[in-house]
């Protein structure tokens, strides 16, 4: 991850960090110990190279129809998701 950040930012390319929606079935049952330690990670990276950072595993926008199984977006799912990063990312320049 270090190596990939320091090529986005030599390239001048955002590297932007994302984790995915899932449906509830799927995150309560989560090893809680690894969850945290993955946000502690991903937190600790995230400050360390300045970089924007999308939490969707929990958002309460997507509804049963939009997954396919319990950590795989459906068709909809996936264009409705598009949509939301899309105009997430594109925030990230006006702030």
């Amino acid at each position: 991850m270090k190596e990939l950040a320091e090529f986005c930012r030599s390239h001048h390319v955002q590297l932007v960090l994302i984790t995915t929606p899932c449906w509830h079935s799927y995150y309560d049952n989560l090893n809680s110990e690894q969850l945290t330690k993955m946000y502690e990670l991903t937190h600790k990276f995230i400050q360390e190279n300045n970089l924007p950072y999308f939490d969707y595993l929990k958002d309460s926008r997507f509804k049963a129809d939009d997954f396919y199984d319990s950590n795989h977006l459906s068709d909809v799912g996936a264009i409705k998701f598009t949509k939301i990063l899309d105009k997430d990312i594109r925030s990230i320049g006006r702030k």
